[in-house]
This record gives structure tokens, sequence and C-alpha cells, in this order.
């Protein structure tokens, strides 16, 4: 048995931002990544996950996880996201034990 610990981010109402204006969506959702990249990066752990708007990463431990949220937090209220007002953000930490099982290339239904 493992703990597996993962940071998810993603952006609230990032559809109607990307119909609104899509190049400036696009520019924001770059400079987003880069801060969350930027705060994982710090505690030395592995986004493996984009899925669009949002971004997961896996973490050492709750409190490495919720360090790189809140450095996260910090950084994204200090940016500018014009010309939207604010790019309000979701963030969660789900940890749990995993049991490890090794590859065998067989698929499953």
């Amino acid at each position: 048995m493992a703990t597996l610990v993962v940071l998810l981010m993603d952006i609230e109402g990032s559809t109607r931002r990307w119909v609104e204006d899509a190049t400036a969506m696009r520019a924001a959702l770059e400079r987003q990544d880069a801060i969350f990249a930027n705060a994982v990066r710090v505690t030395g752990d592995l986004i493996f996950k984009h899925t669009g708007d949002g971004i997961l990463a896996s973490m050492p431990s709750v409190g490495a996880a919720a360090s790189s949220a809140l450095d996260a937090q910090a950084a994204l209220l200090g940016a500018d996201w014009s010309p939207f007002d604010s790019l309000p953000v979701r963030m969660a930490i789900h940890a749990g034990d995993v049991e490890l099982a090794a590859t065998t290339g067989s698929t499953r239904d």
C-alpha cells in the first residue's frame, strides 16, 4: 500500500470565457498553467495531466499539496488577468491509500 496525494486545479466558468474572447482565454490559460507549474515545482512534484482548463499534480504529502496550493493561489491573485476582471479557480487535494499493481500489458473490459 502507498498513499497517493493529488492536487487539482481548474478554472471556474472557463467555457463562457472561451466564448467571450478565445485569444485572451488562451493567454490566461498559459499564465495559469505557468503559475501552477511553478508552485508544484517548488516541492519537486509532477504534473501528470492537463484537462483543458485544469491540471492534476502528484504530491509527496498533503502538507506539500497544501503548500503548493497556497503558493499558487497567492500568485494567481497577484496576476493580471486582463481583459477579464479575474480568473477564479477551484483547487482540491485528494489523498488516499492505493495498492500498486504491476502492468501486464493486458487490457480490461
